[in-house]
């Protein structure tokens, strides 16, 4: 068998047995593609007031979970960081942006 039909075949048993123990296919993909994201609040100067991690499926939710608990006093923006260091998301705080 070439190696790349045996790795289909063997991540084909992993997912169906994964979908399985999960009892259906909408919660099963949701739980594989969630991802640790790191949230940072950033102040003047963009120092960080306040840094928190998440575990969620793309980094606006990620950024809606920890934001439901209330922006942290002193935080102007905020960015979300997935595990490769990479800046999925940036906000800014309602009320620091200026209207017209």
């Amino acid at each position: 068998m070439r190696r790349s039909a045996y790795v289909k075949r063997l991540f084909r048993h992993h997912v169906a047995s994964y979908i399985g123990s999960q009892g259906n296919f909408a919660s099963a993909v949701m739980g594989a593609l969630k991802m640790q994201y790191q949230i940072e609040f950033l102040g003047d100067a963009d120092t960080i007031v306040h840094m928190t991690h998440t575990e969620a499926g793309s980094p606006a939710i990620a950024f809606q979970l920890v934001v439901e608990k209330g922006w942290p006093p002193g935080a102007l923006t905020a960015r979300v960081i997935d595990n490769y260091g990479r800046c999925g998301l940036a906000v800014s705080k309602p009320e620091a942006v200026s209207g017209s």
